[in-house]
This record gives C-alpha cells, sequence and structure tokens, in this order.
C-alpha cells in the first residue's frame, strides 16, 4: 500500500472536514507506529468511518485535481483506429479479465438469469470493492454491451492514450462542467437509446475489501427513472479464505449476486422515482447480505 499517498490523503481530508479529526489523528498515529499503511489499519479507518455514517469519503488515493470533463469530451469515436484499439482493450477485458476474476477473485456469479430477462437498456449498480472489480462486472453481467460511469480521476488522466483506454473499454467520466454534464448526460441517453447496459457505483466511493453494504446514492438511479428502465442490483459478498489463498496472500473469494430487476414507479416524478429505486435497490441488497451471512453461519 502507498502509504505516503494514504498519509497526504488522510491528512487533507482533514483539513477539508471530510475526515473527523481524531479519525484522522488515530490512523496516522497507527501508520506512524507501524512505519506504513497496512491493511489492518485500512481496515481500521473504514471502520472509523462507517461507525459515524461517514459511507461517502474516499479512503484511496486519488488525484483532487482531475483533468476536467467539458463538453468537448468524446466518449466513443468513429475512427477506425479507435475502434481497432477498442477492439483489442474489449479482447483483453473479455480473456485475460475473465481469468483475472475467476483466479483473483475465485469469482461465482448467482442470478444472472435475472438479468438475461431484461430486455433492451437496463442499469446495474453494486458496491464499489477493489481497483479491478469492473472485471467481477463484466463477468457477473455475462459480457454484455456495458458501459461504465467512473469518476474523473479514473477517467485516464491527460494522456491521449491513457483515455482512450478508459474509453474504450467502456468507461463514462463524468462531467466537471455545464457542458461536460450535458455532454455526460447526453451520452447515457444514448445508451439507453442503443440499448446498453450502463453501471453505476452507487455507493459512490471505492472501499477496498469492504464487505458490507453501504448506503447508495440516489443520483445513480436518475437514468433509470427518466427513461423507465429497470435497474438490477448487483452484490459482491465475501467468502472465507482458505488456507492456501491466506499463505500467497490472495483475495478472498466473491459470489456476486445478480438480483431481480427492481422497476421503476412512472406515477411518480422522477426525483421521487429515482430516490425510490433507490430505495428498493437497497433494501434488496441489505437482504441479499442477510441471507449470505446466514448460509455462511449454518455452513
Amino acid at each position: 500500500m502507498r502509504t505516503k499517498a494514504y498519509i497526504k490523503l488522510i491528512e487533507e481530508g482533514v483539513a477539508a472536514g471530510e475526515i473527523p479529526d481524531d479519525i484522522g489523528r488515530e490512523i496516522l498515529g497507527l501508520i506512524s507506529e507501524r512505519g506504513k499503511m497496512t491493511p489492518q489499519i485500512y481496515s481500521a479507518f473504514t471502520s472509523a468511518l462507517a461507525e459515524r455514517g461517514l459511507y461517502n469519503v474516499y479512503t484511496t488515493p486519488f488525484n483532487r485535481n482531475p483533468p476536467p470533463v467539458s463538453g468537448d469530451y468524446r466518449y466513443e469515436s468513429r475512427n477506425v483506429f479507435f475502434l481497432l484499439y477498442k477492439g483489442l482493450i474489449l479482447a483483453v477485458f473479455n480473456t485475460l479479465g475473465r481469468l483475472v476474476a475467476r483466479v483473483a477473485f475465485r469469482l461465482k456469479v448467482k442470478g444472472r438469469k435475472n438479468l438475461k430477462r431484461c430486455k433492451g437498456a437496463v442499469v446495474t449498480v453494486s458496491n464499489h470493492f477493489s481497483y479491478l472489480d469492473i472485471l467481477a462486472t463484466r463477468c457477473a453481467t455475462g459480457w454484455r454491451s456495458l458501459r461504465f460511469v467512473v469518476a474523473p480521476h479514473n477517467a485516464g488522466g491527460k494522456s491521449a492514450p491513457g483515455r482512450g483506454f478508459f474509453t474504450g473499454a467502456g468507461a463514462i467520466a463524468v462531467g466537471t462542467t455545464m457542458s461536460g454534464a450535458r455532454n455526460f448526460n447526453a451520452y447515457l441517453d444514448k445508451c439507453v437509446n442503443d440499448g446498453k447496459t450502463v453501471h453505476f457505483y452507487a455507493e459512490r466511493a471505492m472501499w477496498l475489501n469492504y464487505p458490507e453494504p453501504r448506503p447508495f446514492l440516489a443520483g445513480a438511479f436518475t437514468l433509470a427513472a427518466r427513461h423507465g428502465i429497470p435497474v438490477v442490483p448487483v452484490f459482491y459478498a465475501y467468502g472465507k479464505n482458505g488456507k492456501l489463498r491466506r499463505t500467497l496472500h490472495m483475495h478472498a473469494p466473491i459470489t456476486a449476486y445478480v438480483l431481480a430487476p427492481v422497476l421503476p414507479d412512472m406515477s411518480l416524478a422522477v426525483k421521487q422515482r429515482a430516490a425510490k429505486l433507490c430505495d428498493n435497490a437497497q433494501d434488496a441488497v441489505r437482504k441479499a447480505y442477510e441471507e449470505h451471512c446466514a448460509r455462511a453461519t449454518v455452513k
């Protein structure tokens, strides 16, 4: 773990009022005592935030000043070289990506038929637990024509190859200007009209290896609410690591629960419709988590 980057993240979070001062002091003290950031200290960090209900705090280092995503940002291109580049990227995702998801996460998928029943455009939402969880999402969704919404700091930086990689992989960077927001929303509408699957990490911030559901943000459900399309919640639940995987410091096994579609109530206004979709999806995820825990206890 990048100790200096974590120290900077916590110091900046405390200065901005995003992280309580006492939590910041405690975690920085543990890092100083140990001489580095460790998974155990990171877990203590997220647990302390969760106890106070601060689920939207960024807990992993990120670029606070990414290049703007404005109205001229291109989410797609018909340029033949870009199309070839995109094809190569997707080939890697669909081959090596599947292998990584199966080996690194020992991923199992349950309920994929719930998504197969959805014809046309659909929104999927999930917890955000890893830098590589998009590979798990591609496996869980059955390699549908997937687009996934990312924060601007995950859009590939300033370089054209970097942005091209994320765009080719299906990333949709959130606009950071007024024109960028209009461009972003117009592209989401195009994805729906083209029958794509659009994935949102509805918890906002990534919390590495955090096993419990965190509150969803209603904004992630606005697209489905506006277009009257279903939302399919996906929850990634942790299993127990065997001795060999622990020895090799491998990720705990993950089960992806693809849950039943949640349908928008078209009798409500869009804002209320999105809020209700959010609540219903959250309830479904919590139920899946409780049932997963119950099965683990019985075993």
